[in-house]
C-alpha cells in the first residue's frame, strides 16, 4: 500500500493551493492563446456595425431624398393644377420662365398633359393609372436600394 504524504491539516493545504495554482496558470495561458481570436472578432464586430451605421444613414438620405421629390412633384402639380384653372392672362412665356427657375422645364408640360387625361378618363382607367404610377415608383424605390 501506498502511504500518503498528506495526513496531516498543513499537507493537504499545500497540495489544494498547488491544484489552484495549477488551474489559474492554465485559465491564463488559454486566455492568451485565445487573445488574437477575440481581438480578430472584435474588429469584425466594430467594422459591421459601422457598415450596418452607413447602410441606414443612406437609406435615411435615399428617404428624405424621395420625400423632397415627392413634395416638389406635388407642389409643380399644382402650380399646373393653379394654371390650367388659373387666370388665362397667364402666358406660356410666364410658366415656362417661372418652371426655368424652379428648374422643373421638362416636367410642367408632363404634367400639365396628365391633368388633361385625368379629366378625360373614366374611374376605372384613372385607378389603373394610378397602378400604375404606384408600380413605377415601387420599382424605383427597390433598384435604388439595390444599388
Amino acid at each position: 500500500m501506498r502511504k500518503h504524504n498528506h495526513d496531516d491539516l498543513a499537507g493537504r493545504q499545500a497540495a489544494a493551493s498547488e491544484a489552484k495554482a495549477a488551474l489559474l496558470k492554465s485559465h491564463k495561458t488559454a486566455q492568451e492563446a485565445a487573445e488574437p481570436a477575440r481581438l480578430a472578432l472584435q474588429k469584425e464586430r466594430v467594422t459591421a456595425a459601422a457598415a450596418r451605421d452607413e447602410r441606414k444613414a443612406e437609406r435615411t438620405r435615399v428617404k428624405t431624398e424621395e420625400q423632397e421629390r415627392v413634395r416638389a412633384d406635388e407642389a409643380l402639380s399644382q402650380s399646373a393644377q393653379d394654371h390650367v384653372v388659373g387666370d388665362p392672362t397667364h402666358s406660356t412665356a410666364d410658366a415656362d420662365a417661372s418652371s426655368i427657375e424652379r428648374g422643373h422645364v421638362e416636367a410642367e408640360p408632363e404634367v400639365a398633359r396628365n391633368q388633361a387625361k385625368k379629366r378625360s378618363v373614366s374611374p376605372d382607367q384613372e385607378a389603373a393609372m394610378q397602378k400604375a404610377e404606384r408600380d413605377r415608383r415601387y420599382a424605383s424605390r427597390k433598384s435604388r436600394q439595390r444599388k
